[in-house]
């Protein structure tokens, strides 16, 4: 498919969307932010974490350990991502969305090129969308991020979108019984396969929630896509260090 095309797609998607305007929250939504006990007028505006984990590419590879660092930004859609990993620590994976556009890298101790991905409309709205989803471990977002759209279908069911540049994006957020954040979806979230980029279902699931930082975090999470129904799991990890900045 063509930009064109793809932006095509994605005027239509927002032509059949209930015409709300960035920045409203629903009462029920402030009311998570609440539980999260976010607070907008503290003047923080990045996060910054430290992850332990382990992942890999598919359900036919190997898990990998990774060590990560990641900056989240709390007043506009954009975050950076770290990881190490593989022996000793030398493959590097840079993830990123500027506000505008995606980055993923791969590097050798951070120095010489493995992967560079193309900086596609695909890869924009696939780290955007990763924006969307990662919101639990930046909640103040919630209040203070004005680009973000937000519908509530109910008091535990929220759609959550936000359009950057020609990026579009849109999550469904799920909060479990104790009215927290539980798990995110995406209906077509790209994948690349094979040097191209395919849009697959994807999921992420969080738990474990501490106070961190004056705010409740989910310190634990498990992503998977999903591949004719079957679920294929490719990273977990462990929240170890969070920081308001």
């Amino acid at each position: 498919m063509s930009a064109h095309a793809e932006r095509r797609d994605i005027g239509a998607i927002m032509d059949r969307r209930p015409q709300i305007e960035p920045g409203r929250i629903p009462g029920a939504v402030r009311r998570l932010a609440e539980r999260l006990c976010c607070d907008e007028s503290a003047g923080f505006t990045h996060v910054r974490l430290l992850q332990n984990g382990r992942m890999r590419r598919d359900g036919a590879s190997g898990w990998m350990k990774f060590k990560a660092r990641q900056h989240i930004e709390t007043n506009r859609c954009a975050f950076r991502w770290i990881a190490e990993t593989g022996p000793f620590g030398a493959v590097r994976i840079k993830d990123a969305f500027n506000g505008e556009r995606g980055a993923l890298n791969v590097s050798l101790f951070g120095v010489a090129p493995i992967v560079r991905a193309r900086r596609t409309h695909e890869l924009a709205c696939g780290e955007l969308m990763r924006y969307l989803a990662e919101l639990a471990w930046a909640p103040d977002a919630i209040l203070s991020n004005t680009s973000l759209l937000w519908t509530a279908r109910d008091e535990r069911r929220f759609t959550l979108s936000a359009k950057t540049g020609h990026a579009f994006a849109e999550v469904e957020i799920t909060l479990g019984k104790d009215g927290l954040v539980e798990q995110v979806f995406a209906a077509d979230r790209p994948r690349e396969v094979g040097g191209a980029f395919v849009r697959q279902p994807w999921r992420g699931v969080f738990s474990d929630y501490r106070h961190c930082g004056g705010r409740l975090i989910p310190t634990h999470a498990e992503v998977a896509w999903i591949n004719d129904g079957d679920v294929e799991s490719v990273w977990i990890g462990d929240i170890v260090d969070w920081r308001l900045i």
